[in-house]
């Protein structure tokens, strides 16, 4: 997904990830804090948190579990991995 934005129609906006949000968004499904998704990602937690809050403006989102649940209503996370906290480090490890 390099290089590509993921978009959807929301309220007569469009919206778009970039593909570092992209990359981001599917652990804010799990248990992990900011700074272990860096560590997974091998990013700063400062880079994560940027991301993090892009994510949430985009999202309309003002906490974590509204972000996931607004991304899963939307298409962008799957529903059966936002609900299982062990998603995001599956990732992790197929990504590393």
């Amino acid at each position: 997904m390099r290089g590509q934005d993921r978009t959807l129609q929301q309220d007569h906006e469009r919206v778009s990830f970039t593909a570092a949000e992209a990359r981001v968004l599917p652990f804010l499904a799990s248990y992990l804090t900011l700074e272990g998704i860096a560590d997974r990602l091998g990013l700063r937690r400062s880079t994560v948190k940027t991301h993090v809050v892009s994510i949430y403006k985009k999202l309309g989102a003002s906490t974590r579990a509204q972000a996931v649940e607004r991304a899963v209503a939307e298409g962008f996370l799957n529903a059966q991995r936002a609900a299982d906290p062990r998603a995001g480090a599956r990732l992790a490890r197929r990504q590393g």
